[in-house]
């Protein structure tokens, strides 16, 4: 088990900072920060942080993802042994699979309250009558794994004002 340094020896890098990276973010949520047992390479996490931030926006989602590859590495092996010490791997793989999902937990957690810019959903002041009327509800869009809520079309409930082109 790796020691603690010492408290004077604790630095603080705030994620981005170019000594701290988004690797090192993953890692520690992960607790893969043994640099003498690497459970997931460099190059793993930064293609997972590549795939996924832009999807998601998050860290935390990435380290989920991440979880789950390391429990995939354990899930096919049951036991090791070495030197007559004997590992159950297979609590590994439930640990991990566990971890994955308080993490998925932790970023839909994160998500509660976030703002949300509507500034660029129109450029002009009038209404653009080929976008079908906004619509809002409360809770509606909550979910960003729901996608779209208000499917068909409402434009025959709303009437065209008399100072806008209609369409066609």
């Amino acid at each position: 088990m790796p020691q603690m340094p010492a408290s004077a020896d604790w630095t603080y890098y705030p994620p981005g900072n170019v000594l701290f990276g988004d690797v090192d973010v993953v890692r520690f949520y992960v607790q893969d920060t043994d640099p003498g047992v690497r459970l997931l390479g460099d190059l793993e996490i930064q293609y997972l942080i590549d795939e996924w931030v832009p999807k998601y926006d998050s860290l935390v989602y990435v380290a989920a993802v991440a979880a789950d590859v390391i429990a995939a590495k354990f899930a096919g092996v049951v036991s090791v042994s070495a030197d007559g010490v004997s590992v159950n791997v297979a609590d590994l793989y439930e640990k991990y699979v566990s971890l994955a999902a308080q993490l998925r937990q932790q970023h839909k957690d994160a998500q509660v309250g976030a703002e949300v810019d509507i500034r660029n959903l129109m450029w002009a002041q009038q209404p653009d009558w080929d976008i079908d009327p906004l619509q809002f509800g409360v809770g509606m869009h909550d979910s960003a794994e729901a996608g779209r809520q208000n499917w068909g079309s409402h434009r025959n409930a709303y009437p065209f004002p008399e100072d806008t082109v209609r369409p066609g």
